[in-house]
């Protein structure tokens, strides 16, 4: 039996217990008018009487709990709540069951009752005390990372709901930080719920330079690139005609192939430089005949007596002054090398390869000078010189080049060979009516020149 101990108002309740059995006494004071049964007038108009309100046997059974949750009974009796103990009757089966609050867990039972159920059943046969756990939930703060960059990230867990977490997240060299998703989690919070946040790092950017010097000799692209920490890039090297290449900086190598320049890893801003030098080509002279004398060049770089040979650029024009010597005449050129006409002396080699160019020098007797015979075209044929006698000083041929006086004027003739035609005379007078001849003033070192054609 189940006593209610509140059901009679305006009363004092005194419980006796004696072993298993008790009894609940009443007494109410202060009454108007005189009470049915027993009473006592205590004043004019004022009466108490008692009397006993139940008795039977029974014992209490006391719910304690730890944490936030409610523990109700059935037969009803506990509702704590507010309610954690009532008396049950002596060897009854009192079922209590446990819900846990809002972000509570129910761990378990202590006491009269150990399972770890939400319900556990109590016999009633002495007095006795439950004790029901409730525990925060745990939830999970998980810190992820994500980017290109790289780093470190902490302040991960479980942790008891509400607890206040702060999540942490730091930049390898080479990158940089760049927020947290949500944004919430770049500042403490308190945790109610599972929860990711996620660290963003990017890669740290630097700028690469180029510049081509002198610009003349080709160029370099592009002029500047962004590149990613850790990351190489490629340059595109084009040098001009009769230039080559050379690349240096931010670690990198040059295929002259390709024209191709690859860097190495870049970890901070660099600059690299193409450096274009002409292409050298070599141009040689010499001195040929029986005199001397010397040969300089404009641009410097030869002057033959000693200096014989000097590189320029590929496709520089050369121009070469032959002097001769005391004693000797100059006599014309040998080679590749195009002669000007104002100046027989000089001559203009011009480098698009390797060339060599003789200045001929022939040794002169007072009072004579040089007649050099040149024969160009795709023709053949002889030259030979018919005056002053004796004839064929000159029957080039083979010997192209003699001494004739300075008083003298001399006579050539031109032969073609059989298949080619004579084309003409430069440094010769062409005899009128007679165009195979032609005379020339040997007043000074002359040079002649005959053209066959086929």
């Amino acid at each position: 039996m189940v006593l209610n101990n509140n059901l009679i108002t305006n009363r004092k309740i005194i419980p006796q217990t004696i072993g298993n059995f008790y009894a609940e006494l009443y007494c109410v004071y202060g009454q108007a008018t005189p009470p049915a049964g027993s009473f006592a007038q205590v004043s004019a108009g004022v009466y108490h009487t008692c009397g006993v309100l139940a008795m039977g046997s029974g014992s209490i059974l006391l719910v304690s709990k730890t944490g936030s949750g409610t523990v109700t009974s059935n037969p009803a009796g506990i509702d704590c709540g507010a309610t954690c103990s009532a008396r049950f009757s002596m060897g009854s089966s009192v079922t209590l069951t446990a819900a846990p609050d809002a972000n509570y867990s129910f761990s378990g039972w202590s006491g009269a009752c150990t399972n770890t159920t939400g319900t556990c059943a109590v016999t009633v046969d002495a007095d006795k005390s439950v004790t029901a756990t409730f525990t925060l939930n745990n939830y999970t703060l998980t810190v992820a990372k994500s980017g290109n960059g790289s780093g470190t990230v902490g302040g991960g867990g479980p942790f008891a709901y509400n607890t206040t977490v702060t999540p942490t997240a730091t930049a390898a060299a080479g990158s940089t930080f760049a927020g947290w998703s949500p944004v919430s989690c770049g500042s403490p919070f308190n945790l109610i719920a599972n929860t990711t946040c996620t660290a963003a790092f990017a890669l740290k950017t630097y700028p690469v330079t180029a510049v081509a010097t002198p610009a003349l000799g080709g160029s370099i692209t592009p002029l500047t690139r962004t590149v990613t920490h850790g990351a190489t890039t490629t340059f595109t090297v084009t040098s001009n005609a009769g230039y080559t290449a050379a690349v240096t900086g931010c670690g990198g190598t040059f295929n002259p192939v390709t024209k191709i320049y690859t860097t190495g890893s870049i970890t901070t801003a660099c600059a690299l430089t193409a450096s274009f030098k002409p292409v050298l080509t070599v141009l040689t002279v010499g001195k040929t005949g029986t005199g001397a004398g010397l040969i300089t060049s404009q641009p410097v770089g030869l002057n033959c007596g000693t200096v014989c040979a000097a590189p320029y650029p590929l496709n520089t024009a050369v121009l070469l002054t032959a002097k001769e010597a005391p004693g000797s005449a100059f006599a014309g050129w040998v080679g590749v090398c195009t002669v000007n006409p104002a100046n027989l002396r000089q001559c203009t080699a011009t480098l698009n390869v390797a060339r060599t160019v003789q200045a001929r020098f022939n040794t002169t007797t007072p009072g004579t000078t040089a007649l050099t015979l040149y024969k160009t075209g795709v023709g053949l044929g002889t030259v030979v010189s018919i005056a002053p006698l004796p004839m064929g000083k000159i029957n080039c041929g083979s010997v192209c080049v003699a001494n004739f006086p300075t008083t003298a004027t001399v006579t050539l003739t031109a032969t073609p060979a059989s298949g080619s035609a004579f084309a003409g005379w430069v440094g010769c007078t062409p005899k009128l009516g007679l165009p195979l001849q032609c005379t020339v003033a040997m007043n000074q070192a002359k040079t002649v020149t005959a053209a066959f054609i086929r």
